[in-house]
């Protein structure tokens, strides 16, 4: 056997084994390099959340955010048992974010038909009407000037169309439909003595005022105070009924400044009001009414008929502490109290006889 010389032994030996690689340490670098290696290629741990991209606190509905309490509409939220397909597009309405809309409102009866009051902000007091689908409601009232619609509602009237536009007022707390298309009297003349809630027991009124608003009512009470101013060419009275025997500053009667004049109301009155719709403003709960038809009032001062004799000038407004009207045959604003005034001007005590009568002191302010 031939030999081959040790050098070329080692030359293939050499030739057959791979030579040694020099290598970086392989073992897995430790976590400050991994981190280190994801923060240079802006890559995150997408092995565990890292708390800055897990969901902060903050992304959460902050107070500030959410709904307020004028804006939630808590108390119109549900609708009561029984409630028609109808209730539910009110509803809707009700719910909608103010403006520009495009809801449907159908089969509803108009329940009553808002007249336009001379001196009043058109604003605030429109002319419209409420509509209402069960007895319970929910209502609508409607800002649009029955007078531009035809045929014009009326009370009774069963009617469809459509809400383009929504107004939120009392504070947010509420919508109006201030534009509507496509109206359409379906019937009219329907009955709605089935629509009307008596409220005159009812201790909820100013507490569940959502679940009453715009819904036709009927109330009868006690007027507690003189009134107040309550809006242009309106005022309202403190009223106690059955349910709230107590003076709540949430519930006051409004009518308009004329009528209450006329009616001669003040403190003492017996009032039965309605059917009309709930008015509202803000939290204060307003049984209204317009005219002199949704109104009886009774146990107020007598009005009475000074005449000439009197001693009054007609040109001179005097008012009184009772609130009562004298009617002198001219709109003289005369009130009085108890006691009388002779033509000389010099009161005497109350009952000193007049010619053959006594009558009323007429206390004029000066």
């Amino acid at each position: 056997m031939r030999r081959l010389p040790l050098f070329v032994l080692m030359a293939a030996g050499i030739a057959g084994c791979p030579m040694p690689i020099n290598r970086p340490d392989v073992t897995q670098p430790d976590v400050a390099v991994q981190d280190r290696v994801a923060t240079d290629t802006n890559r995150p741990d997408i092995v565990s959340m890292p708390d800055a991209m897990s969901m902060p606190d903050a992304t959460s509905m902050p107070d500030a955010t959410s709904m307020p309490d004028a804006m939630s509409l808590p108390d119109v939220m549900s609708l009561p048992d029984g409630a028609t397909g109808a209730s539910a597009q009110i509803r809707a309405v009700q719910m909608a974010a103010a403006g520009m809309v495009d809801l449907p409102i159908e089969g509803v009866l108009v329940t009553y038909v808002v007249p336009a009051i001379a001196g009043a902000t058109a604003g605030n007091d429109p002319a419209g009407f409420a509509v209402q689908a069960d007895p319970t409601g929910p209502a609508l009232f409607i800002a649009v000037d029955p007078a531009t619609l035809m045929p014009a509602p009326t009370a009774g009237d069963r009617v469809s169309f459509r809400v383009t536009t929504t107004r939120a007022v009392n504070g947010g707390a509420s919508r109006w439909a201030s534009a509507i298309s496509g109206y359409n009297r379906m019937s009219g003349s329907n009955p709605l003595a089935p629509m009307v809630q008596d409220l005159s027991s009812a201790a909820d009124i100013a507490s569940a005022l959502g679940s009453y608003e715009y819904e036709l009512v009927r109330l009868t009470g006690s007027i507690t105070d003189n009134g107040a101013n309550a809006g242009a060419a309106f005022r309202s009275f403190a009223i106690t009924t059955a349910g709230i025997p107590t003076m709540d500053a949430n519930l006051r009667m409004r009518i308009p400044q004329a009528l209450a004049t006329t009616l001669g109301l003040a403190a003492g009155c017996r009032v039965t009001l309605g059917p009309t719709p709930m008015w509202r403003f803000t939290a204060q709960a307003q049984p209204s009414a317009w005219v002199a038809a949704d109104i009886m009032a009774s146990g107020c001062p007598a009005i009475m008929d000074a005449g000439p004799e009197g001693g009054v000038d007609a040109a001179v407004d005097a008012r009184a502490d009772t609130g009562v009207i004298v009617d002198s045959g001219v709109d003289t604003g005369v009130r009085v109290d108890s006691g009388v005034i002779t033509d000389s001007g010099v009161p005497t005590d109350t009952g000193v006889p007049m010619g053959d009568a006594c009558v009323p002191r007429i206390v004029i302010n000066e």
